[in-house]
């Protein structure tokens, strides 16, 4: 009875992780997180040499939900890529905002300082899950 029961609380615990939009979470446990809605846009990529001879890398733009529903905005993964398209350089973004209202959006933002010059091309996706942005991956294996 009590591994019954334990069973039970279990699956109730994956359902919630699930349900209430914890795609990090879920994916880290092994469950498949549902497809967020959520569209990302990104910006023009802002390079700029500083006086101190370091580069700023600076991205920007916009995480919109066409949804009828408020949506949870997990965190963004960016990741940079050579002109061969190896993966040289990575890190998440973190929204100013964890929701968007139904037809709403908001903006994101994120500077480096270490950014690689060999990187060339800027893929955004959003964390543990599979949608990307718009205007990424030009790296088509043929």
């Amino acid at each position: 009875m009590m591994a019954v029961a334990a069973g039970i609380l279990m699956l109730l615990a994956a359902g919630a992780i699930v349900w209430l939009g914890m795609p990090g979470l879920a994916t880290s446990m092994g469950l498949q997180a549902a497809e967020t809605p959520l569209q990302l846009k990104d910006n023009p990529i802002e390079r700029r040499e500083l006086d101190n001879g370091s580069e700023l890398f600076a991205v920007s733009g916009q995480v919109t939900n066409p949804s009828t529903d408020r949506q949870r905005v997990p965190d963004i993964t960016a990741d940079l890529r050579d002109s061969q398209c190896r993966l040289v350089f990575s890190w998440k973004i973190e929204p100013h905002q964890r929701t968007v209202a139904p037809g709403g959006s908001i903006e994101f933002y994120s500077a480096r300082l270490d950014v690689p010059p060999s990187s060339k091309l800027l893929e955004l996706s959003f964390a543990g899950e599979g949608v990307r942005s718009q205007q990424q991956n030009n790296c088509r294996k043929s």
